[in-house]
């Protein structure tokens, strides 16, 4: 077998774009006018598979799309089934709204996880602690399939996220642990936010306007020229995304403007904390990075998983912070075990990387 490389080229790229936020925040009008913006450049038709009791169709009238109303069992494999229809019919962009029923809806992971466990034990509350890990092996095998199909399909995916403020513990002037607000977190299966080519945010009644300084932000470099604070998800954005990804958006050359448009220029939004904090002080952006992945782990293969790049993660970086590193880790396996609760693990994970 013959292995030729070519020169890389930006062009034919689909973009995987994650829309999280919580009820009133915009998020299924801000997927339909970036999916119809991707349109207006690239051509094709929009598919909707919505979960939502049929909240897509509010906008019939302001977009042009299909729709397909998705009823329970939410499960990763009626979500894969859905989607390869609508690829089938012929869909260049696919919104689903929303992808959270896929962990926490009716018949979705946690569901299934629940049935996996009174199959195997019933109510032997015992047996059922001691078979927690292996009653996931259907559902995230069902749910990696799932993620899979998603990477290799030649269309754009707007997913929207259902939200909630969540809540880590902190000590306070008192010296007292205290529930605080660490902003609002996407509501999705483990893993699956990492995929996404960019994920937003959108803060209860934003209407529409992401908050790039929220912890779960995900913005590439690449989309600062064309996405600012302030700024509503809109058919503009979605036309710049379809310009980048086929490869007639150019981007600036180092040292060279961005180029202009009849819009004002826009200012690259700030970067989350965690991402600033990882060139800034490695010793608690670079960790408060690493926990946080480790924390979105449910079990000891995905922890293994997401511990893998260890070394690689941590090159460069002084020897007290791989230390402490290897504690988080540490951590997180006496987490998934049983032995210590989240909220002392989130706690101590806090006091290590100096967020506490």
């Amino acid at each position: 077998m013959t292995i030729q490389f070519s020169k890389a080229q930006r062009t034919g790229q689909k973009v995987l774009l994650g829309i999280a936020g919580p009820s009133h925040s915009g998020k299924t009008y801000s997927a339909l006018a970036v999916a119809t913006g991707i349109k207006n450049v690239e051509g094709g038709s929009i598919f909707v598979i919505d979960t939502e009791s049929g909240r897509a169709g509010h906008y019939a009238d302001q977009f042009d799309y299909q729709i397909y109303q998705m009823t329970a069992p939410f499960s990763p494999e009626r979500y894969l089934a859905a989607i390869e229809a609508a690829h089938k019919a012929g869909a260049s962009i696919i919104v689903i709204d929303s992808m959270s029923h896929e962990h926490e809806g009716d018949g979705g992971l946690l569901d299934m996880h629940e049935a996996e466990l009174q199959r195997m034990a019933g109510n032997d509350w015992g047996k059922r602690e001691r078979v927690k890990f292996t009653a996931w092996i259907k559902p995230k095998d069902q749910h990696k399939k799932l993620v899979n199909r998603i990477l290799q399909l030649p269309v754009h995916i707007i997913f929207c996220f259902r939200a909630k403020d969540k809540l880590v513990m902190k000590k306070n002037a008192q010296g007292k642990n205290e529930p605080v607000s660490a902003g609002w977190t996407p509501i999705v299966a483990s893993g699956l936010d990492y995929e996404m080519t960019a994920l937003l945010v959108l803060p209860q009644e934003a209407q529409g306007r992401p908050d790039f300084k929220a912890t779960a932000t995900k913005l590439p470099n690449y989309f600062h020229q064309f996405a600012h604070d302030g700024m509503q998800l809109s058919q503009q954005f979605g036309e710049s995304i379809a310009q980048w990804a086929n490869g007639s958006g150019a981007l600036p050359k180092e040292g060279q403007p961005a180029p202009q448009s009849d819009q004002p220029a826009p200012q690259s939004p700030p970067q989350s904390s965690a991402e600033h904090n990882v060139g800034a002080t490695p010793s608690s952006g670079v960790l408060s990075k690493y926990h946080a992945e480790l924390a979105g782990c449910i079990d000891r293969d995905m922890l293994a998983t997401a511990h893998a790049g260890f070394k690689h993660r941590f090159e460069g970086v002084d020897t007290p912070t791989r230390n402490t590193a290897q504690e988080l880790f540490q951590m997180h396996q006496k987490r998934i075990a049983g032995t210590i609760s989240a909220d002392d693990c989130n706690e101590a994970a806090a006091m290590l990387t100096g967020a506490g």
